[in-house]
């Protein structure tokens, strides 16, 4: 039953033992993760001898998961073997990534597929109902350092599922090898009678390379536990209702709606997180996507998930909301004659200069604030103009962020209205509701 596994250990170990390491700090690694291990596995011991390999691989997955948490050497050697690069990332950075393969809700795949001289191997993926995250490595006889790809999409039955798709650019430090993951959001939660798929990549090159590999998932996707629970918090005397709380084993989706009479538009919030009855962060938000908008008052926010941890109590803490009053929430410039007409008068946003299609600017702030600035650019007549590029700058010794967008020069009829996306002003306060 688990010859597979013990195979998949024994080629990691072969592996591991090739790779250039600090013998002393990955052995005191090692200690630390048995260590760790025999406490975890203390109270299940087996009598029975037929057991023994079950609970060696059980052990040595313990350890594997454990190491890579508290060692960076053991991390960063691992890592360095194909395929298991972005898990050993994930693992880091995602309690619920390492509840996963804890839990054996990891399926393994290696399905391999070659064209214009490129191997693309599905090494895993991982399904709910709210989406798919695929893990995949590429190799070339030549070098891949440049690649970029023009298309990520999945299909089930012929047919592309809506998503949002979380994604990067390879760009690994093998030339040859790249291994990376792509993370899918689906439009709609959805759960499939048959778990045959298609991953779809089109990569950016003259040849228009594009890979079609079909998989199947044999594990069922993991049922999401819902907590409805419309109750309203004010905060800074704005109304935000919580309306339902949903966990699934990749993320956990919060759906919260803003009050029609407030008087402050609500940016981003930046500390959104679930925490149990002792205190500890129990998931909070997520590297990549982590909130999609429903509708003018509606929002979902996406947070780490942990479904396979059931704690006795839960509670969702919200703050750190930016918010900007409504009247003040007003960015116009005139690129043309290359000034802003109105901004909020809060000294936090300064903009430093503007140019026919390109403007950049500056906040005040006491921390990071590496978000995007602005989420729709429009003419005075409610005409979109094309958004180009936006980058964002961590803050310097003097206390700044900074960004700059570059927008089509060719969509502009006159002064623009810059739509934020978030703004780094705060209300005042903090609320926990009780989930369960």
């Amino acid at each position: 039953m688990f010859e597979k596994e013990e195979e998949k250990l024994k080629d990691y170990h072969e592996k591991i033992k090739k790779l250039p390491v600090d013998d002393l700090a990955l052995q005191k690694a090692i200690q630390q993760g048995v260590q760790q291990a025999k406490m975890t596995n203390s109270r299940t011991r087996r009598k029975r001898n037929w057991l023994f390999t079950v609970a060696s691989i059980a052990v040595v997955m313990i350890l594997f998961v454990t190491s890579i948490r508290i060692s960076p050497t053991f991390a960063n050697a691992v890592s360095r073997i194909p395929g298991m690069g972005k898990i050993v990332e994930m693992i880091e950075y995602d309690k619920g990534m390492q509840s996963i393969l804890d839990n054996e809700y990891y399926e393994e795949l290696n399905e391999s597929i070659t064209v214009d001289h490129m191997k693309l191997t599905l090494t895993g993926a991982i399904l709910d109902e709210t989406g798919l995250v695929v893990f995949y490595t590429l190799e070339a006889p030549f070098d891949l350092t440049d690649l970029r790809f023009d298309e990520v999409a999945i299909f089930h039955n012929g047919k592309k599922i809506e998503s949002s798709i979380v994604y990067n650019d390879p760009n690994q430090q093998y030339a040859k090898i790249k291994d990376d993951y792509a993370s899918f959001l689906f439009a709609e939660q959805q759960r499939f009678d048959v778990q045959d798929f298609t991953l779809q990549l089109k990569v950016a090159n003259e040849e228009e390379t594009e890979f079609n590999l079909p998989f199947t998932l044999t594990k069922a996707a993991g049922k999401g536990q819902v907590y409805p629970l419309n109750e309203t918090v004010t905060i800074d005397q704005q109304k935000i209702t919580v309306e339902s709380v949903e966990i699934h084993p990749l993320r956990v989706k919060v759906r919260l709606s803003y009050d029609e009479s407030n008087t402050m538009d609500i940016f981003q919030i930046e500390n959104i997180k679930l925490v149990d009855e002792n205190g500890e962060d129990w998931s909070k938000i997520q590297n990549g996507m982590s909130g999609r908008t429903v509708d003018d008052r509606t929002e979902d926010y996406y947070l780490q998930s942990n479904y396979f941890k059931q704690p006795e109590k839960l509670f969702l803490e919200l703050s750190q909301i930016q918010a900007l009053e409504k009247d003040a929430a007003q960015l116009i410039i005139d690129p043309w004659k290359k000034k802003v007409v109105q901004q909020p008068n809060d000294q936090i946003l300064d903009i430093t200069n503007v140019e026919s299609g390109f403007v950049e600017g500056r906040f005040k702030v006491e921390d990071d604030f590496s978000y995007a600035t602005f989420s729709s650019i429009t003419n005075e007549d409610g005409s979109e103009v094309e958004l180009l590029s936006e980058s964002s700058y961590s803050h310097d010794e003097e206390g700044y962020a900074y960004f700059t967008v570059t927008f089509n020069e060719a969509d502009v009829k006159g002064p623009l209205h810059f739509e934020f996306f978030a703004y780094p002003n705060y209300l005042k306060g903090k609320e926990t509701i009780e989930i369960k």
